[in-house]
């Protein structure tokens, strides 16, 4: 069955979060408590596949992008700061 779940991410380095090999990513913003967070769509089904390491980071507008960054993301806003969160997988797990 597949089931949106929603994973805290820290706002100053990256987060490697374990996910299974199949998830899509749907959003990354605040959450009602104003916590940064990434919502992922995972098939609880298929949750004892081989499982990959995600790594989310942010990057504030003006800031340097490091180079081991993966992907574009999502851009969201936090009160006077500009988010961008780049994504990608790093290794089985």
């Amino acid at each position: 069955m597949k089931t949106i779940y929603k994973y805290p991410i820290g706002s100053f380095d990256s987060t490697l979060l374990k996910l299974p090999k199949k998830h899509t990513l749907l959003h990354a913003g605040l959450d009602p408590k104003e916590q940064i967070c990434v919502w992922i769509e995972l098939d609880t089904d298929d949750l004892p596949s081989l499982y990959k390491q995600l790594k989310v980071s942010l990057v504030g507008t003006g800031c340097p992008i490091p180079k081991d960054t993966p992907e574009y993301f999502n851009t969201f806003l936090d009160g006077s700061f500009v988010w961008h969160v780049y994504t990608g997988l790093t290794s089985n797990v």
